[in-house]
């Protein structure tokens, strides 16, 4: 069985994609990848003459962590979601945009561009602004969904237990 790929055309530049589905055990695995850190534990005087240690939810080193670990599914997530969630070949036309767009960054702000050319021309190029590239990642995460027609049927191969 292979991907049913689908076009979706970006709201605000209004350039069409070809996106497939992404399967929500992936986005699963991504978290899985980043374990949530655990707090420092603190010793806690509660006044009785028992000292108890505490997890220190508010120690900044912890909410450093978790920014850090939030950051990171962030990236793999909108890589995952980039590499599989996209499926097209880029025209000639579009390569040539890319290609203009790296020497540009290469010779005006003295680095490359990161990622391979799908990724800069979807990126850098197709999306222009924030409304764009969350109605991309939507619109992937929405193939990946079950639809209404395919609950129900899932429905139908469970006998329901609940007498009415």
């Amino acid at each position: 069985m292979t991907s049913k790929l689908s076009v979706y055309k970006l709201p605000v530049s209004e350039c069409e994609l070809t996106i497939r589905k992404v399967s929500p055990m992936l986005a699963m695995e991504v978290n899985r990848i980043f374990p949530v850190p655990q707090p420092p534990q603190q010793e806690v005087d509660y006044g009785d003459g028992k000292k108890r240690l505490e997890a220190n939810l508010a120690h900044p080193d912890y909410q450093a962590a978790l920014l850090k670990r939030d950051e990171n599914i962030q990236k793999k997530m909108q890589s995952l979601i980039f590499k599989r969630g996209i499926a097209m070949v880029l025209t000639d036309e579009q390569k040539q945009e890319v290609a203009d767009l790296r020497k540009y960054w290469k010779d005006d702000m003295g680095e490359e561009l990161d990622g391979d050319d799908l990724f800069v021309w979807v990126s850098y190029i197709a999306i222009e602004d924030e409304k764009d590239m969350t109605g991309l990642m939507n619109a992937i995460m929405s193939v990946s969904q079950p639809t209404q027609e395919a609950i129900e049927k899932a429905k139908d191969m469970f006998p329901s237990t609940v007498q009415g």
